[in-house]
């Protein structure tokens, strides 16, 4: 992928937030931060996405034969092993 250049403005509080995460040694640069930001949101987005479609399967899928508890309680299960 190649770069292009992007000139934005924002408030001076978010440009010295910028600056100290760049100065911190998180970041190279300014760019390598906010570049880190959107990829985050992208991230986001795809997972908020797949959640969504989790929920839509499971009102599709109609009414479960297990109850409330148990379905919480594999779940619970299955978080806990990662």
């Amino acid at each position: 992928m190649s770069n292009v250049s992007l000139s934005i403005s924002v408030p001076d509080e978010m440009k010295e937030i910028i600056m100290q995460r760049t100065k911190q040694g998180y970041f190279g640069t300014p760019s390598e931060y906010l570049r880190h930001l959107v990829r985050q949101d992208i991230q986001r987005g795809q997972d908020i996405q797949e959640m969504e479609n989790y929920l839509s399967e499971g009102i599709r899928s109609g009414r479960s034969r297990y109850a409330a508890e148990e379905i919480f309680d594999n779940a619970k299960k299955l978080v806990a092993k990662k």
